[in-house]
């Protein structure tokens, strides 16, 4: 993702579902419900654009190697606020 713009840039529709519930998980143990349709438009645009898949691992402890990371070939654009 690149922020684009300065701070009276509007915010990316696409992912304001997932940045505007950001707020009520301010603190650990904190959670909110977001829409599982949520990142829909990424599937649009990997599939519209391209993506890139590797092989990797969780970036937390234990550190497993069970992900296939998904790369977009293209950059999303977001505010300086998201």
């Amino acid at each position: 993702m690149q922020v684009v713009g300065c701070s009276g840039m509007p915010d990316n529709p696409s992912l304001a579902p997932i940045t505007d519930s950001l707020q009520h998980i301010k603190t650990m143990g904190s959670t909110t419900k977001i829409s599982p349709y949520c990142l829909l438009w990424m599937l649009e645009t990997c599939l519209g654009h391209g993506y890139y898949t590797y092989p990797g691992s969780l970036t937390v402890p234990p550190y497993n190697e069970c992900v296939t990371w998904i790369v977009a070939s293209t950059i999303t654009k977001i505010s300086l606020h998201q």
